[in-house]
């Protein structure tokens, strides 16, 4: 969405890491698609060049990378900077307001398939470039947020303002939750599990877990939601995967705790029984242990 954005002339900076900034000083950023690939070369800062506050930031990386990034951007938040945070799960928001505020922090859920390869390029997985939804909490339209939809609008991706932000995060949560429960817990995409006998069964089931979480915390999906999200793990020809389970299978650091460990733990406080998502958050805290021993 960066490369969109500043592809169609939108005043945008990538913050980033200094060896990061580095390549992309050097080689700029290709964004490959399903029917194209190609590359811009962005306006770059590194975290330790920071010299003045923002209007904006999407804040746009893995949840466990987070409470460091937090320092890293804190000298590019002003008082009327707005961040609009891309991250998986719910917990991310209390972290930034308890360092920025309330009226700092934006809503925002990332509707995205995507990787980066062993290049760096960002990697399309299909023909949608996806889509952003976002919007402050509690309903309010300031004017620091109505620039921001502005900027966001008419870039190449779908953007989208939301009234009711917070339930459109967990729309997102519960969707992803279920299909990243299901990839990881048996190891294979949606649609080889579907193929085998039992496998929709289990998906759906898992799904059914996480709608209950939601809807004891106030947030029940719509029918279109959960009929959506059954019909793709029920359907044996579409062979869907998440981050999560795309990282566990290459050995990268996982968002099982974001994803699905903070969806066992809210299950916990309403006390809504979920077996199949503490099973998966249990698996994906012993693989995670074990990368922490090796020191990956």
């Amino acid at each position: 969405m960066g490369g969109l954005l500043h592809r169609a002339g939108r005043d945008i900076t990538f913050l980033v890491r200094p060896a990061r900034a580095e390549i992309l000083r050097d080689r700029g950023l290709t964004i490959v698609e399903p029917d194209a690939e190609w590359t811009i070369v962005p306006n770059v800062v590194a975290v330790d060049e920071i010299d003045r506050p923002f209007d904006a930031i999407l804040v746009a990386v893995k949840a466990y990378a987070l409470a460091e990034v937090i320092d890293d951007i804190a000298g590019a938040v002003g008082s009327t900077t707005m961040l609009l945070p891309g991250l998986n799960g719910m917990a991310h928001i209390d972290q930034l307001r308890a360092r920025f505020g309330d009226e700092r922090v934006l809503g925002g859920a990332v509707l995205v398939s995507t990787t980066l390869d062993g290049e760096g390029r960002v990697v399309h997985f299909n023909a949608s470039r996806g889509g952003l939804v976002y919007g402050e909490f509690s309903n309010r339209h300031s004017p620091a947020s109505d620039e921001l939809d502005a900027t966001l609008q008419g870039a190449g991706f779908d953007a989208e303002r939301s009234d009711d932000i917070e339930q459109a995060m967990w729309d997102k949560w519960v969707g992803l939750a279920a299909l990243g429960a299901t990839g990881c817990l048996m190891r294979a995409t949606s649609g080889e599990i579907a193929a085998v006998p039992g496998g929709a069964e289990v998906s759906c089931a898992i799904l059914d877990e996480c709608v209950a979480v939601a809807t004891a915390a106030g947030f029940t999906p719509s029918a279109s939601v959960v009929k959506r999200s059954s019909e793709m793990l029920a359907n044996p020809s579409l062979q869907r995967t998440t981050s999560l389970y795309r990282d566990l299978e290459d050995g990268r650091p996982v968002e099982g705790e974001q994803i699905i460990g903070d969806l066992v733990a809210r299950a916990r406080q309403f006390n809504v029984s979920v077996p199949l998502l503490a099973l998966t958050a249990t698996s994906l805290a012993i693989a995670q242990r074990r990368r922490d021993e090796v020191g990956c």
